[in-house]
């Protein structure tokens, strides 16, 4: 908003997304500076304007800034994509505290993490994001002939949560999956089946030497579930 105004998208636990108002955010000293940081974990003071419906932010307190985030290409896009999954979902609906909880340990890990980790790290918060949406593929049965899939089989992956065995993906054709050529092989279920369900600390416990695969299909997989294009991918095409 200007010069030195900012419009900033907070998202909270209690009421999801708020947008508010934060005059003055954008001047090198000023007490509102951290509303307008990207990423920042901090407590925000606001005042509801009733008769237009407004927010705007009074005061702030700083509790982490996460600058290893903006220091890093990588990481700041990671971030990025997280964020615009909160937004493009509405923060979670009826759920918005426990992607909020999600998203803050998310951040904190993401701040501190190696330059090894941050794909392993992306992975398991997008599996944890299409729960939350309720889109994750049944990584044990296919959707098509409903059979149990055997622990060294890949699956196919469809959008809103269907999967293919590669029996049936080959037998009807690739081209009748939403997601076309998108899969899940056999080592990435097994690890998605042994962490998925664990908390996000216990689940950085475990090594899968084919994360940057399975977090580029599960970030397709969030795109097609969130039926729209991700400008946070489109950006950083060639970084993530």
């Amino acid at each position: 908003m200007g010069e030195i105004h900012r419009r900033v998208a907070l998202f909270t636990g209690e009421r999801g997304v708020v947008y508010a108002t934060a005059h003055g955010a954008g001047k090198a000293v000023s007490k509102l500076k951290a509303a307008a940081i990207p990423f920042a974990l901090i407590t925000a003071y606001l005042y509801h304007d009733p008769v237009r419906n407004s927010f705007k932010v009074t005061d702030v307190e700083a509790r982490n800034l996460h600058p290893a985030i903006r220091a890093d290409l990588r990481k700041f896009f990671t971030a990025s994509l997280w964020v615009e999954i909160v937004l493009r979902s509405h923060g979670g609906g009826t759920h918005a505290d426990e992607l909020f909880t999600l998203l803050v340990e998310s951040l904190q890990r993401l701040d501190g993490a190696s330059e090894d980790d941050v794909a392993l790290l992306s992975a398991q918060v997008l599996w944890r994001a299409l729960l939350h949406m309720g889109i994750t593929p049944d990584l044990e049965c296919c959707d098509a002939c409903g059979r149990e899939v055997g622990a060294h089989e890949d699956l196919r992956l469809a959008a809103h949560g269907g999967s293919w065995c590669q029996r049936c993906a080959a037998a009807r054709g690739l081209r009748d999956l939403p997601v076309a050529g998108l899969r899940i092989d056999a080592s990435a279920r097994r690890f998605l089946l042994a962490t998925g369900g664990l908390p996000l600390a216990a689940a950085g416990a475990y090594t899968f030497a084919g994360a940057e695969q399975l977090r580029r299909s599960l970030q397709q997989l969030v795109q097609h579930g969130l039926e729209r294009p991700l400008n946070s991918l489109r950006c950083a095409a060639g970084i993530l």
